[in-house]
């Protein structure tokens, strides 16, 4: 997509999915709004839309009277004079100095703008916040939403403390050791935990694990729950270990940010131990990546980079979208199932 020059054309390319780094401490409403000042305030310094014309009357060239001066008439000027006097007025189209931004103000405003949250990172919480501007990004967060891709994260976790919400900056209400604890047991309990929940993914999918519908399915990695449940983990192990300090590697749906600190106490628990969640950071999110050059660092947002790299996005959902409806109807087709699919065709994309 080339580069826009005016601000009208720009305006028109702001719409689709984009990505963007959110701090711990921020909140995602705050993040929204710094992004739509950054916006406004960059397309305040490309070329505007010329002012508004209007049709008004002005004087014949070369005609002189005291009407077309300007002046008022005398009360004993005549009908005939005064009719031949506007005889000598003709239309012109002239700048409508109403529509000038001294007195309309900025050309564009937050209410321009229709911005939708993707995934809610709590305010805790850091890494990939996405975002969809106008009605193009709205549908296509909606269809995000719907296929249910699984978020991947790093939790920071600390053994050895117990604080009442979990992570660092709450109260310390228990004080463990932690020197029994290895690598091993860490990665055996993961296991574990992975193995719970695979198997109530699978069950709650709803579909014959013996059919080619099923197999189509997981070898493309789609099967996802069908009936309403909470988080569930899709992956998780071990991702560094410096006692006490560990990170986890952990791949999940539905989850939140107070689910992903309760699970690293659990651990601590089920380790005989405390630990507490120091940093939860959220570093994929669908087909957006924490180190892409498409996500964006909010001190390095610009409107016309942004239109740019939200078309990218765009081309790329919209293929996504029409693979993963393929798989869902070939298989359908083979087992004339299709009412047990969780997706429908009707499914925007935008």
């Amino acid at each position: 997509m080339s580069v826009p020059v005016t601000a009208p054309s720009l305006y028109r390319n702001l719409k689709g999915v984009f990505a963007v780094h959110k701090h711990a401490g921020v909140t995602c409403s705050t993040l929204g709004n710094i992004i739509l000042q950054k916006i406004v305030s960059d397309l305040g310094t490309y070329e505007q839309r010329p002012q508004k014309p209007m049709v008004k009357f002005v004087p014949r060239p070369g005609e002189n009277n005291l009407l077309l001066d300007g002046k008022r008439r005398s009360k004993s000027s005549t009908i005939a004079e005064r009719n031949l006097a506007m005889f000598n007025y003709v239309p012109a189209n002239v700048d409508d100095l109403f529509d000038h931004p001294s007195v309309q103000g900025p050309r564009y405003s937050y209410e321009d703008f229709e911005l939708t949250f993707g995934n809610m990172l709590d305010v805790l919480s850091s890494g990939i916040q996405l975002f969809g501007l106008q009605t193009t990004g709205k549908e296509m967060i909606n269809s995000l939403s719907r296929l249910r891709f699984p978020r991947s994260y790093y939790l920071y976790g600390k053994f050895g403390l117990a604080t009442t919400k979990f992570h660092n900056d709450a109260k310390v209400t228990e004080r463990t050791t932690w020197d029994h604890i290895s690598e091993t047991k860490i990665t055996r309990l993961l296991c574990m935990i992975q193995g719970s929940y695979r198997n109530a993914f699978i069950k709650s999918s709803n579909l014959d694990l013996d059919s080619q519908l099923a197999y189509e399915m997981a070898s493309k990695g789609l099967l996802r729950p069908q009936t309403p449940t909470g988080p569930m983990i899709m992956d998780i192990k071990l991702h560094k270990l410096n006692p006490p300090d560990f990170v986890i590697d952990i791949t999940c749906i539905t989850e939140s940010g107070q689910f992903l600190r309760k699970l690293i106490h659990e651990i601590g628990l089920e380790l005989r131990s405390t630990a507490i969640c120091t940093k939860v950071h959220c570093y994929r999110n669908a087909i957006f990546f924490d180190e892409d050059d498409s996500t964006f660092l909010i001190r390095e947002l610009k409107a016309d980079k942004l239109a740019e790299v939200m078309g990218k996005n765009n081309s790329n959902l919209i293929s996504l979208f029409k693979e993963k409806r393929a798989v869902y109807f070939t298989a359908s087709s083979a087992l004339d199932e299709e009412s047990n699919f969780p997706f429908q065709s009707n499914e925007s994309v935008g």
